[in-house]
């Protein structure tokens, strides 16, 4: 595997579960799904994540608008 430059590693990996954290996303915060692909494209270097979230519905997002399930439930208790 080629190493990515480092703005270019991704926070999520196919199977990371996690969670939608940002107000402006396209679902309500606290969705929960899990990460398909990570999302490149040659016009920008920003990184994009396919999420299938719990209800089945496939969403894109970038990466500030989500985190990791984990965290976010030992930070919710």
């Amino acid at each position: 595997m080629q190493r990515m430059p480092l703005a270019r590693r991704p926070q999520f990996i196919a199977g990371d579960r996690v969670v939608v954290v940002s107000p402006s996303a396209p679902v309500p915060r606290g969705s929960i799904g899990v990460v398909t692909e990570v999302v490149t494209t040659g016009v920008d270097a920003v990184l994009r994540y396919k999420v299938m979230l719990e209800s089945g519905r496939p969403v894109t997002f970038f990466g500030f608008e989500l985190a990791f399930a984990a965290n976010f439930d030992a930070t919710a208790s």
